[in-house]
């Protein structure tokens, strides 16, 4: 919607990359909170603290 109402490369390019970066969560069926989910997951890592740890 905003490339019809500033016409350039940029706002071009910001669509397509959009579009495809929905697509891809559509294709792999994430929803947006799903893979945002997914992406603090990942980010976190594997281990797991059961004690926050200024409290050991």
């Amino acid at each position: 919607m905003i490339f019809i109402f500033h016409i350039s490369w940029f706002t071009f390019a910001l669509a397509m990359v959009t579009i495809l970066f929905f697509g891809a969560l559509e294709r792999y069926g994430f929803t947006v909170a799903v893979f945002l989910r997914w992406l603090r997951s990942f980010l976190a890592g594997p281990r797991k603290v059961s004690q926050p740890w200024w409290k050991k």
